[in-house]
């Protein structure tokens, strides 16, 4: 350790002895450590200074114990492939595949409490988000294996949540037709914070009905909903009002997807069509039809170059064309 680093230690043991009431213990250290008192305002946070360094010691640990465990399965997986190289075989066995989630799962998730409707992950740090039918928000810390923030948000079902790219706001949207933007107390820069995880900060009002999608914009400071009342609304996180509504479909809207640079977004409708607008100028470019019922599920390729073909000139862009087709069963897909 630095002398800096050692001084800082010997600070932080001895704030921990004097507030746990270690008298005899705390004056020994000070002699024997030869640590020089300072005034508490120049000690590292006093008290749990300690305990949260502590702390961060044991998520790191187990996180270094999955990626062993990571890396392990990784070298099984090259020496298989290698040996399949030798072999001359192109196919992969699925035991091996690391492109499929195979058993046994790495993490169990109790006491939900209900149906979950969504889950997303946290884009820096180790937080799955969990919505439930109830309108239940739960915030699950994957290396601790707690819930770090519960709390009903909504009055009914929560169909879609959303972090945006900083991962410091967390937007929700309900089947009581209202939105949700919650304000983060922990970011990656800051993991160590502790206290409540999510603090609620504004509520979006103005769609009619079910509120089923929602995104962010690049930006961080505008959202996009999409609603089973037909429409797509743009709003300003600061102002919380509503800067674009867009309205030509003929049934209900049930996600929607914000290309990464925010020039178009997509949209899935009740109607079996796959709609593109452009966001910029407010308008419809292409209608998508091929699904006979509703399309529940919507991505985006992070590299498509779509955007760039339309934005040379919407006159002579060709409408986009399905490049294939899966049959996956006879039920509804989702996901």
């Amino acid at each position: 350790l630095t002398t800096k680093q050692q001084n800082e230690l010997f600070s932080a043991v001895a704030n921990f002895l004097q507030e746990n009431n270690f008298s005899e213990s705390y004056h020994s250290f000070i002699t024997e450590s030869k640590l020089e008192l300072q005034k508490s305002a120049d000690l590292p946070e006093a008290g749990n200074s300690l305990e949260r360094k502590w702390t961060l010691v044991l998520r790191l640990q187990r996180r270094i114990e999955e990626l062993e465990s990571q890396v392990r399965a990784l070298e099984s997986d090259n020496l298989y492939l290698r040996k399949s190289s030798t072999a001359k075989h192109t196919a992969v066995s699925p035991e091996s595949s690391r492109s499929l989630p195979r058993a046994p799962h790495l993490k169990q998730i109790q006491g939900t409490g209900g149906c979950l409707t969504r889950t997303v992950f946290h884009p820096d740090l180790p937080f799955l988000a969990c919505a439930s039918e109830n309108g239940t928000l739960m915030i699950w810390d994957c290396i601790s294996d707690e819930f770090v923030f519960r709390s009903q948000v909504h009055s009914a079902s929560i169909q879609d949540l959303s972090f945006d790219l900083s991962g410091s706001w967390l937007a929700t949207c309900s089947a009581d037709s209202t939105i949700k933007i919650l304000k983060s107390t922990r970011t990656a820069k800051q993991p160590e914070i502790e206290g409540k995880e999510y603090t609620p900060s504004q509520t979006l009002r103005g769609h009619a009905d079910v509120v089923e999608g929602i995104a962010w914009l690049q930006d961080g400071e505008s959202i996009v909903s999409a609603s089973r009342d037909g429409t797509i609304r743009v709003w300003q996180r600061c102002t919380t009002n509503c800067s674009m509504t867009l309205d030509a479909h003929s049934g209900g809207i049930r996600r929607v997807c914000v290309e990464p640079k925010g020039q178009w977004i997509v949209a899935g409708c009740d109607d079996g069509v796959v709609r593109l607008w452009d966001l910029k100028l407010g308008r419809l470019l292409f209608e998508m039809r091929g699904h006979s019922q509703t399309v529940e599920a919507l991505a985006i390729q992070s590299q498509a170059s779509c955007p760039q073909d339309i934005a040379c000139g919407l006159q002579d862009a060709p409408a986009p064309n399905a490049l294939g087709e899966t049959k996956a069963g006879r039920s509804q897909v989702r996901c």
